[in-house]
């Protein structure tokens, strides 16, 4: 655009000065004077000074607008980065809190029957020994281990949920075709969830 101005600014120049010299009295046209050489020497060094002020200009916003465009890109590849870099953590979150929740069922389907068997063996062994001697003590730790497994198996199962339903939001988010916010929306969500649940 500035190019323009000054390109049409000089062309106006060159026609005035070509104007001048042709509509001269044909005496002056056959031998130009000293003053017309004079005046021809100035409006070429205005031409030149002209066209060298446009081509600093020129060169100037140029560079600007190259440096503009390198700043933009560089910001464009932080901001790739610092996505990609969310979007590792992420996976990485959901792949500690799956491995969480597969070791909580582990420890929990480990858990369920050693306890069973050992309320089973703990009950032939309290039938023994209340029957050599009979002890409230003894009912008391039997209480206390019968009541133990319900609590283990309240809380293995909410961890098989906890676990299963991150799962899925891991699933979700793993989906390549998801917006930005469809994905933080997902994100939200899995955070409730889980807050909810602790």
């Amino acid at each position: 655009m500035l190019r323009k101005k000054y390109v049409k600014t000089v062309c106006t120049i060159c026609l005035l000065v070509i104007l001048t010299i042709l509509f001269q009295p044909s005496a002056q046209a056959s031998a130009p004077s000293a003053f017309n050489k004079i005046q021809a020497n100035a409006i070429q060094k205005k031409i030149a000074h002209i066209r060298a002020k446009v081509k600093v200009k020129v060169d100037t916003t140029h560079d600007k607008k190259v440096e503009e465009k390198k700043i933009e890109d560089k910001k464009v590849a932080a901001q790739k980065a610092a996505a990609l870099k969310k979007q590792q953590e992420e996976k990485i979150r959901q792949q500690k809190a799956a491995e969480q929740a597969e070791q909580s069922q582990r420890a929990a389907s480990n858990s369920e029957p050693n306890q069973s068997s050992q309320s089973s063996d703990s009950g032939t062994q309290k039938n023994n020994t209340q029957k050599a001697t009979p002890n409230s003590e003894t009912s008391e730790q039997k209480e206390q281990q019968s009541s133990q497994p319900d609590v283990t198996t309240g809380a293995s199962q909410s961890g098989r949920e906890i676990g299963e339903k991150n799962r899925e939001y891991g699933n979700k988010l793993s989906d390549p075709n998801l917006s930005d916010a469809e994905r933080q929306r997902i994100i939200e969500e899995k955070k409730n969830y889980n807050q909810s649940h602790r």
